[in-house]
């Protein structure tokens, strides 16, 4: 029964991550999507520099966050997460 919790979560954390990362990853190609396409206005320029900055903070959070569920789960014995 452990083992099938253990493997629940490990699926669970795996799939969260990797939907944050592509919604992440739309995330700076809309940004680099409104820089491009700014023709050199100051506010849309700095509108998809936001954007991009906020993904890749995005990016550095969910692997932050990745590593230390993983951390936590070899402390409870569970084995690192996916």
């Amino acid at each position: 029964m452990d083992a099938n919790i253990n493997a629940l979560f490990n699926n669970l954390t795996t799939d969260i991550r990797n939907v944050s990362v592509a919604v992440c990853g739309f995330a700076f190609v809309w940004g680099a999507t409104i820089y491009g396409t700014s023709a050199r206005s100051p506010h849309q320029m700095e509108m998809g520099k936001t954007a991009m900055k906020a993904s890749l903070v995005g990016v550095a959070a969910i692997v932050l966050a990745a590593t230390l569920v993983g951390m936590v789960f070899s402390a409870l014995g569970g084995g690192a997460a996916g």
